[in-house]
This record gives structure tokens, C-alpha cells and sequence, in this order.
């Protein structure tokens, strides 16, 4: 193999006609033919490096966006709660959220090929709604980012917490000019009909808005057990007919890995979430208090935690099967997680449990 060949090859990449072409001029033995290999050699460099830097950078913006940019950290904020006090002002208590930057070497290792930017966009009046990229796991938790837009102005946006970002639009969007019903707060999401349980529970938070577009991202968790569909339908309008329905195709989802507890009780865990599934008879009767993540070099992940009151999953939901799953506010890597720690509460019986699941 001529040097050109090894060069090119240890690039990896090239066009295999590339490769042969710079074999062929290697052995030639005229000055002009080494010039033109040198040429040749540097423009593959180039293009190894430029592709390579494009995937690298494709989706480094919604990783930030979705996982923790470098202002990431601590931050807490109060959360209204259904008691009042007798000068009939309402109850608050002080939520923490722990974010952190997202590293994107790991990013990039555990979501290869689990990222897609499928800029698919439904059109109704002068607005204009757009998925711009998602990304899911096997376990059926996932997120996404979109956009509305509209020339002649959006309703005003009213954010309930600066510290989280969750937004709405005003009580009068439901009589923007749309037609067949005005534009969502959030849009709605669903799994398709023949699906083995189309609910998708989700959560939105505003990541930057003008006069006359808004950008968010979107955390959603699916309540079907059979893993993840192939595509998502989206609903940014009130009615909810086919004309207004945006359909989402889905990446291949990252991979899951399963976990085992005691007494029949399971788990799995993906770059995204954990998903925690009950004995049969126990099926949806307990709720889910204390969660810790456990990593092979000793450091902690609190999912969430009652004192103080940490919640670092956005979005959480269980079905009648069961299954629970909390959405990580963050992004790990499986691999590294030795054990997760979970303490459940049976509604029939008031019984808690401490649960230890591993690999």
C-alpha cells in the first residue's frame, strides 16, 4: 500500500475512487504527477477534517439547549401549592433544580445516531410551527426543540418562573385569528392511534422568544410498554382535526439497559431516563419518592429527593401497567451507572420501600 493510500485510509471517509487515484499518481515517477498527489492529499485532508468538525458541531447547540449550557448549575424557585394561609395568600415551597453542563464528547457517544433534525413544520394562517430537532430513547423518554413563528407578531408569552422557563401564551390566545381554533399554549403531543398507548405526557420550556418567534424545548415521556414508535404526532392548534396534525418522524432510539431489583420489581436506564416497572400485582398502585442515580466512580445523581425538595426530572408519569418513568433534566452515560437507588410508597398499603437495582 502506497503512502498516499495509508494516509488517506487512516483519514477515513474518502471516496474509495480517491483512494485509487492517489495510488496511481504515487507511483508515478514524474515530478508533476508527485505535485499533483501532494495537492490531492491536502484537499482530502481538508474535507476529512471538515466533515469530521460538522459532526462533531452538528448538534453541539442542542445539546446545550436540551441538556445544560455552560451557565448550567444549582438554582431553586417556589412553587405554588394547594394550601392558603388565613389572610387567604397561598402556600409556597422552595424547588431545587441541580443542572450541569452537558459534556459533548459523551454526547456524542451516546446519542450517535439518535439525533435528528427533521425541521417538519405545519403552516395554518400566518403562523408557522416547526420540530427542529429530537432525540429518543428506548425506554420511551425523549426531547425536542420547535419553533412558532408569525410575520405579523406572536400573543404576548406569559412565563410563570423566570429560573425554569415554563411559558404560556396569553388567556386570550384562544382568540387569535387561526383557523379552526386558536394556537396552543404547548403543543400537545400523541403516539399514533395504533400504538398500545398513544398518551404522551410532556412539559415545555421557553428558550428565547421575540415579537415574532418563539423557540422551546419540549421533555416528553411515552405511557406505552412496547418501546418507541416510529414518529410522533404533534398538535400546536386547538383543533385537533388531521389537517392540523404535524407528523414527527423519530431517530433510531439510544439504547437502553436494563436493570434488575428486588421482588420482581425491574428498571432500565438510558442516556434521557429511567424507567421503573412494578411486580404485576403491585401493577400502578405506588408512587415514586427518592431517586439516585449511582456512577462506577462513586459520584451521585439525585433525580429527585423530598428533604430538601430536589426535582431534576421535568417531566414523570406512570401507567396502569406500572411503568414509571422520569425524564432526566440532564444527560448520562449508562455505562457508567452502577446502581440507582429508589424508594417507592404503596397507595393501598401507606408501606414504603427502599429499591436497589443493578445491572
Amino acid at each position: 500500500m502506497s503512502g498516499p493510500e495509508m494516509l488517506l485510509r487512516a483519514i477515513g471517509k474518502i471516496d474509495p475512487a480517491l483512494i485509487q487515484a492517489a495510488e496511481m499518481m504515487g507511483r508515478s515517477k514524474h515530478r508533476v504527477s508527485r505535485r499533483l498527489t501532494s495537492v490531492l492529499i491536502a484537499a482530502a485532508i481538508l474535507l476529512a477534517l471538515s466533515i469530521t468538525a460538522y459532526a462533531i458541531a452538528n448538534y453541539t447547540d442542542f445539546f446545550e439547549k436540551v441538556f445544560g449550557g455552560p451557565d448550567a448549575g444549582a438554582q431553586s424557585y417556589d412553587l405554588l401549592v394547594d394550601h392558603w394561609n388565613e389572610d387567604g395568600s397561598r402556600d409556597t415551597m422552595e424547588i431545587i433544580t441541580e443542572g450541569e453542563p452537558v459534556d459533548q464528547d459523551t454526547a456524542q457517544k451516546v446519542l450517535d445516531g439518535s439525533v435528528s433534525a427533521p425541521h417538519t413544520s405545519i403552516t395554518v394562517g400566518d403562523y408557522t410551527c416547526t420540530v427542529e430537532n429530537v432525540t429518543m430513547a428506548e425506554n420511551g423518554m425523549g426531547v425536542l426543540t420547535y419553533s412558532v413563528e408569525n410575520p405579523n407578531g406572536l400573543p404576548e408569552v406569559h412565563v410563570f418562573d423566570e429560573t425554569v422557563k415554563n411559558f404560556n401564551f396569553a388567556d386570550d390566545s384562544s382568540e387569535t385569528d387561526v383557523a379552526g381554533g386558536g394556537l396552543r399554549g404547548i403543543p400537545m403531543f400523541s403516539a399514533p392511534e395504533n400504538w398500545d398507548d398513544p398518551m404522551v405526557d410532556n412539559i415545555s420550556f421557553l428558550v428565547t422568544v421575540t415579537d415574532t418567534r418563539l423557540e422551546a424545548k419540549a421533555y416528553i415521556a411515552l405511557f406505552g410498554d412496547i418501546g418507541c414508535p416510529e414518529s410522533l404526532n404533534v398538535y400546536f392548534f386547538q383543533d385537533e382535526g388531521e389537517q392540523y396534525r404535524l407528523t414527527v418522524p423519530l431517530p433510531e432510539p439510544a439504547e437502553e439497559i436494563e436493570l434488575t431489583g428486588p421482588d420482581g420489581w425491574a428498571a432500565s436506564i438510558s442516556p434521557m431516563g429511567l424507567a421503573i416497572m412494578s411486580p404485576e400485582e403491585i401493577g400502578g398502585d405506588y408512587e415514586s419518592g427518592n431517586i439516585t442515580v449511582h456512577y462506577t466512580n462513586s459520584d451521585e445523581y439525585v433525580v429527585t429527593s423530598s428533604e430538601p425538595y430536589v426535582k431534576n426530572s421535568p417531566v414523570s408519569c406512570i401507567n396502569e401497567s406500572g411503568t414509571a418513568r422520569y425524564v432526566f433534566n440532564r444527560l448520562i452515560d449508562p455505562a457508567e451507572v452502577s446502581s440507582v437507588t429508589v424508594q417507592v410508597q404503596s397507595y393501598i398499603t401507606d408501606e414504603l420501600k427502599d429499591l436497589t437495582f443493578t445491572k
